[in-house]
C-alpha cells in the first residue's frame, strides 16, 4: 500500500495486508498509531505502528502487546 502522505490512512484501510484499521490512536514524527483488527486472526486487536520513510511502498508494523 502506497499513500502519498500519512494523513491518507483512514478506518477501513489495510495494512501490510493484514490489519485493518479501526481508528487513530495517536501520531508523531513520521508515524502514526492506530488501533487495528487483525485479518488473520479472527478480528484480534492491535495498535499498529505505521511508519512511512521517504516514498517506500512498503509499511512496517509493531505489534504492542
Amino acid at each position: 500500500m502506497q499513500h502519498s502522505k500519512l494523513s491518507d490512512l483512514k478506518a477501513g484501510d489495510v495494512l501490510a495486508g493484514r490489519y485493518r484499521i479501526v481508528s487513530l490512536l495517536g501520531s508523531g514524527g513520521m508515524s502514526l498509531v492506530f488501533l487495528a483488527e487483525d485479518l488473520k486472526l479472527n478480528g484480534k486487536r492491535w495498535a499498529v505502528e505505521y511508519n512511512e520513510v521517504t516514498n517506500q511502498s512498503e509499511c512496517w508494523v509493531t505489534i504492542m502487546f
